[in-house]
């Protein structure tokens, strides 16, 4: 069992994402990505202030996060977002943190709701693993690189008979900072739970931007859900 205590709580973020330019920046319903992300973590009623650690690059990424005099920014070097950039350098931040484990959230996923990143570390806490990833539940039919489906499919493909899957959420990550060190990001992804699995219930909130498109659609449902009353952007 592990102790709050002795997590971090990060984002990671910059500015010259190379899909969409200044995504964490651009306007937002009348917010930005970021500041959606912070004000998430800021919400918990778990987490505390003085564990989250915004790591930033770009001046337009630090000049957000600088807003929020409650939690920590650190200045990422520009070896963290080279495309051969290595998990070590990547997390360059837990050299500058005291603590054993980190949570991460991803600024990508504004859908992503507080109770969930909640739920997230309350399990993690609980778990005798070191790396926690979140996953979506699928139950639907999937062929490999060369055409051969990897399920047996039914005449119909029926997902009701599908074998349940679960794929990669990309928005909730969990590890220890001794592992980042030794270049491990939350495990080797080869044994059963290396890392350990945590289910979104809600695939809407693992909605991850990458491109226009994908930013316009997801502030339309971030402001339906505000509306009634279920996004936790903390505003509410």
């Amino acid at each position: 069992m592990k102790n709050i205590k002795d997590i971090s709580f990060l984002i990671l973020a910059k500015s010259n994402s190379e899909r969409l330019p200044g995504k964490m920046f651009k306007k937002f319903s009348q917010t930005t990505l970021l500041d959606v992300a912070i004000n998430k973590l800021l919400a918990s009623k778990i987490i505390p202030n003085d564990q989250i650690f915004v790591a930033g690059h770009g001046q337009e990424v630090l000049n957000i996060a600088s807003k929020y005099t409650d939690i920590n920014l650190f200045k990422r070097a520009d070896a963290s977002i080279s495309e051969t950039a290595t998990i070590r350098e990547i997390y360059e931040i837990v050299d500058h943190i005291p603590h054993k484990f980190f949570v991460e959230i991803n600024a990508c996923c504004p859908l992503l709701l507080t109770t969930t990143i909640e739920n997230f570390i309350k399990k993690y806490l609980q778990s005798d693993y070191s790396g926690l990833f979140g996953v979506v539940k699928k139950r639907t039919f999937y062929w490999d690189s060369g055409g051969t489906p990897l399920e047996q499919c039914t005449a119909h493909l029926d997902t009701k008979k599908a074998n349940i899957i679960y794929e990669a959420a990309h928005c909730l990550y969990a590890g220890s900072t001794a592992d980042i060190r030794r270049n491990v990001h939350m495990g080797s992804f080869r044994r059963r739970l290396d890392p350990d699995i945590f289910v979104v219930e809600s695939e809407k909130e693992c909605w991850d931007i990458d491109y226009e498109w994908q930013l316009e659609i997801a502030e339309k449902m971030f402001e339906n859900s505000q509306r009634e009353g279920k996004c936790q952007n903390e505003q509410i």
